[in-house]
């Protein structure tokens, strides 16, 4: 059992670039968290060609202007291992976003200053996240399509069952049309959406109805998830870029179903326990 202890999340933006076949060039995440300073810390990696690091320190510049930061931790990371981007994203799902709630923003003007200050400078933030308690979601296409929103899930008594199939082909999913067309379509989709619908059982419902059309999830992983539901997991979740879904429990069912999932998958396969916890516990 793996324990992941969050701080309190603000900001976690991915960033991916493609080449004209399709293929991944560069991968990154950008993480900002609450402490005492402001620190920015960077591992390059040697699989990828990525941005450099003025491009990041403009991100950095920006975001703490608009955000009115004075004490702040922030972190940016380049993925060694692409296999560990299933934990990450997982992890990300449940970040603590609570500091936003400091602010008082207002939600118009908040979405219109990242727009203006961050966005428009076509950094390619790709793939929304979700960040629970407080948090935002940011969409992009070709152009400018960006939601932020507060969502009220307390994951106190809840931990993240994370499923892996065999090892991950990052490349693979991206040579795919049909992956392509998920990326392509997913923000605009995940767009119209939000902008009728708060709604964390909606979110998962519609992520996996784009994921399903678009004949991204394969029968097995189909039939994994539809197991999991049967148990009662909350909020099962496909990962996107992965073989991989991720289900809420609630703690005190959590070695039942792990113990019911573990007894299904086959020998190559992975399954996690995630427990999330306040970075003061």
């Amino acid at each position: 059992m793996r324990k992941f202890i969050s701080p309190s999340s603000i900001l976690v933006l991915p960033r991916l670039e493609f080449d004209d076949e399709g293929n991944i060039t560069g991968l990154a995440t950008v993480s900002y968290n609450v402490d005492c300073k402001v620190i920015a810390e960077a591992e390059l990696s040697d699989k990828f060609e990525i941005i450099g690091g003025e491009e990041f320190k403009l991100i950095i510049e920006r975001l703490i202007r608009n955000l009115n930061l004075k004490n702040a931790l922030i972190r940016i990371s380049f993925e060694k291992r692409l296999y560990s981007l299933n934990q990450e994203l997982s992890a990300i799902l449940s970040s603590f976003a609570s500091y936003l709630s400091l602010f008082n923003f207002d939600l118009n003007d908040y979405i219109k200053n990242l727009e203006e200050e961050v966005i428009k400078e076509k950094f390619c933030f790709l793939s929304p996240v979700t960040l629970l308690y407080k948090g935002c979601v940011f969409f992009r296409k070709d152009n400018i399509a960006s939601m932020c929103y507060e969502l009220n899930f307390d994951l106190q008594n809840y931990s993240i069952i994370l499923v892996e199939l065999g090892n991950l082909d990052f490349n693979y999913f991206l040579k795919d049309k049909n992956y392509r067309k998920v990326l392509a379509v997913h923000s605009s989709s995940s767009f119209d959406f939000f902008t009728y619908s708060m709604d964390l059982s909606s979110l998962y419902e519609a992520n996996n109805k784009l994921a399903f059309q678009a004949g991204i999830i394969e029968p097995e992983i189909e039939e994994l998830m539809n197991e999991a539901r049967k148990l009662n997991c909350n909020f099962v979740g496909y990962n996107y870029f992965s073989k991989a879904f991720h289900c809420f429990v609630k703690k005190e069912l959590r070695n039942t179903i792990y113990t019911h999932l573990i007894g299904i998958l086959s020998k190559n396969d992975k399954i996690t326990i995630l427990d999330f916890f306040d970075s003061n516990s």
